[in-house]
């Protein structure tokens, strides 16, 4: 009967963990033929309460980027809800350039289990001339 117990709460676990927000696509290049590149992420909350999202965006060795411009840098998804990150940076004269565009969620209630997590998309824009 022990047994079944563990295993019963093993698998509860598992399947607790498997669900967690979204981006997508979680790596995109983007040609650009101008000083600025565009790239857009869908962001989607599958939990079964509202969750305030942080939207911030990374250089390669993982420091926060100030010139990177996003359409919100904060934002609320209700259950199920999905919404279109749009993020603008400039090439800086470079021929390509690599971002990780991160969002962190925090519950409304707070409660013994909040959690704060978080999903990174890497996105790179790469510049060409005609």
């Amino acid at each position: 009967m022990r047994a079944v117990v563990l295993i019963l709460l093993s698998l509860t676990l598992v399947a607790g963990v498997s669900r967690a927000q979204s981006m997508s696509p979680m790596e995109a290049d983007v040609v650009t033929f101008g000083e600025v590149g565009a790239v857009r992420a869908a962001l989607r909350n599958p939990y079964a309460d509202a969750r305030r999202f942080e939207i911030e965006a990374f250089d390669l060795n993982w420091n926060a980027v100030s010139d990177v411009q996003l359409t919100r840098s904060r934002l609320s998804l209700a259950p199920g809800g999905q919404t279109s990150l749009l993020a603008v940076l400039p090439l800086e004269g470079e021929p390509e350039r690599t971002i990780y565009l991160c969002a962190t969620s925090v519950p409304y209630r707070q409660s013994s289990a909040g959690v704060r997590g978080q999903v990174c998309g890497r996105y790179r824009v790469i510049h060409r001339s005609f």
